[in-house]
């Protein structure tokens, strides 16, 4: 399954015949692989806040509008939120302060949506709590992953500030055995070190967990012979991440 981004803007998802008896699995990955597309393509109107969540603090600035054009606010409904306003002479609109929720910025053709959630500076993480998200973000946030306009492109550093927003507790997050440690008494934990510490500094705990064995390790499949190399990756990872990890 392929996305295709074309030049005038539009983006299209490629998809091989699904294999019998996964036509669910199959109609879930073109809906996911849409949505990514969606959001990976860059938009005319766009807004300040990182992942467009903006708190019900801060003010939304847009930018990238027709200077003297109309703008049209509304909520998921459809409902207007106050008057039409105009865009200023450098292309940005002021919107107003907002209540959580989701809205739709309307000018012309160009569109844009955001968020508002409840400002975190002051909530309680529960860490005891049973909510969380598996964010996997140490795979699926390398950068390149996805557009990031945001903290100079730090994908690992956008992601962390979304899960912050979204006042989770937890993530559950992974790592390669075999690169983290190559071979016997040799370990980085590279990127996922840098991820546990981004989400540690906003509150946020990882679950953690590891797989794909190396061969070092007497590799069986995909499982350890090795038991003494499973307890000594435990014993050093505990260590080395030691209070950035929680559990669920």
């Amino acid at each position: 399954m392929t996305i295709q981004r074309h030049p005038e803007g539009r983006a299209s998802v490629c998809a091989a015949t699904p294999r019998r008896g996964s036509l669910l699995l199959y109609k879930e990955l073109v809906a996911v692989c849409a949505v990514l597309a969606a959001i990976s393509l860059p938009a005319a109107i766009s807004l300040d806040a990182v992942g467009h969540v903006y708190t019900d603090k801060e003010t939304p600035t847009a930018r990238g509008g027709v200077p003297g054009g109309a703008w049209v606010l509304t909520d998921w409904r459809g409902r207007p939120m106050g008057e039409p306003g105009m865009w200023r002479a450098d292309g940005t609109a002021a919107l107003p302060l907002l209540p959580t929720g989701y809205y739709h910025l309307t000018s012309g053709k160009e569109d844009a949506t955001f968020a508002v959630v409840p400002v975190p500076e002051g909530r309680t993480f529960d860490h005891n709590s049973f909510y969380g998200i598996d964010s996997a973000q140490s795979w699926v946030s390398l950068k390149g992953s996805f557009l990031c306009p945001w903290n100079g492109g730090d994908t690992f550093r956008t992601v962390s500030d979304l899960l912050w927003r979204a006042g989770l507790p937890h993530v559950h997050d992974r790592l390669r055995w075999g690169e983290v440690n190559p071979c016997p008494g040799s370990f980085d934990y590279r990127h996922y070190m840098y991820n546990a510490d981004l989400l540690r500094a906003r509150g946020i705990l990882v679950s953690g967990m590891f797989h794909d064995c190396p061969p070092w390790a007497g590799r069986l499949t995909k499982l350890p012979s090795n038991l003494n190399a499973v307890y000594t990756l435990c014993a050093h990872t505990a260590a080395a991440f030691d209070n950035r990890m929680g559990d669920l």
